[in-house]
């Protein structure tokens, strides 16, 4: 692709080739790559761990990360169930350690909302996450309470 000086200003060529190799055909998915950091993420986790990326300003989950969700915590928003949620009282202390992030590794217990709609509390180990030169967010590993 070239810019050139034309009558009505500058123009943009592009050229190009393509070839038709013929019609496609089944075409088998390659599986995923396994990548070494997930490898060791998963043989550092411990029996009732679970780990999630965290949006930091919405404190929504974005996905689960290395591990099934964690059970009996409503997270899908599905009808028929509850709206996932934090305790409302908890709510502060979610974003006070999200706001630490910036500083150091954050710690805390928060209650969940789980599916018969009470709610579960769970220790929260939460690190800032680069995911791109401009997006962050909190890599967080839910254990459960022992009770």
């Amino acid at each position: 692709m070239i810019a050139e000086d034309g009558v009505s200003g500058t123009e943009v060529i592009l050229r190009g080739i393509t070839h038709d190799i013929g019609p496609a055909g089944e075409i088998n998915i390659a599986p995923p790559p396994t990548i070494l950091e997930h490898r060791v993420l998963e043989a550092s986790t411990k029996e009732g761990e679970y780990r999630a990326l965290v949006n930091l300003r919405t404190l929504n989950l974005l996905r689960w990360y290395n591990s099934d969700p964690a059970p009996d915590i409503c997270w899908e928003n599905l009808p028929g169930e509850p709206v996932p949620a934090i305790h409302p009282d908890d709510v502060p202390i979610a974003k006070q350690m999200s706001n630490a992030l910036a500083r150091e590794r954050a710690n805390g217990v928060l209650r969940f909302r789980t599916l018969d709609e009470k709610w579960k509390p769970m220790t929260i180990d939460a690190v800032l996450v680069s995911l791109d030169q401009h997006t962050t967010a909190a890599l967080v590993t839910l254990t459960e309470l022992c009770e």
